[in-house]
């Protein structure tokens, strides 16, 4: 049977959102998100909260203005890392919750959405721990537009915190929540 689990990890709240056959069958959020990730750069390597956020996101932090001296990417892997794990445990644990009440029933694929599925490690960490297929949310994927007035990137980049919102944009008048 066909058991999807869309996963939107926002800034404090992760959403589970598990379907059956393509209709709602368990819900649930977990107190986590993508701050943890920023609180343990900024905690670990006595960055500024800002500083902590362009390092969560692959980007590097200038050490002109940074008190800190070079910050070695290693050590952001490692957080990063540990934190998605940590994380992907949880996620885990509310996914065999529902599976365990739906007899002979298996996960055949994560859908990860939100700001922090950019950060390649939580990905990363949820295949391993669950064992099934993580696909990265891209709500444009089936929209055509002009590479001369969009550039696909961009996009590319805004696609995961994208979900919701292409979700509302694609209902009509009368639609009634599911």
């Amino acid at each position: 049977s066909d058991v999807v689990a869309l996963v939107n990890v926002g800034a404090s709240l992760v959403n589970i959102n598990i379907l059956h056959q393509g209709v709602s069958a368990f819900t649930r959020d977990i107190n986590m998100g993508g701050n943890q990730f920023t609180e343990e750069i900024q905690k670990q390597l006595n960055v500024s909260y800002e500083e902590a956020e362009a390092l969560k996101l692959g980007g590097n932090i200038s050490t002109s203005q940074s008190t800190t001296e070079a910050v070695v990417p290693q050590e952001v892997g490692a957080i990063l890392r540990s934190t998605s794990e940590s994380m992907a445990i949880e996620i885990q644990r509310s996914i065999d919750f529902y599976l365990a009440t739906a007899a002979g029933l298996t996960l055949s694929k994560l859908v990860l959405s939100g700001g922090t599925a950019k950060v390649a490690a939580l990905k990363d960490a949820l295949e391993s721990t669950l064992g099934t297929k993580v696909e990265v949310a891209d709500p444009f994927r089936k929209i055509t537009f002009n590479p001369k007035e969009f550039d696909p990137d961009y996009l590319r980049d805004l696609a995961p915190v994208s979900t919701v919102v292409m979700g509302l944009a694609s209902r009509r008048l009368g639609d009634k929540p599911v």
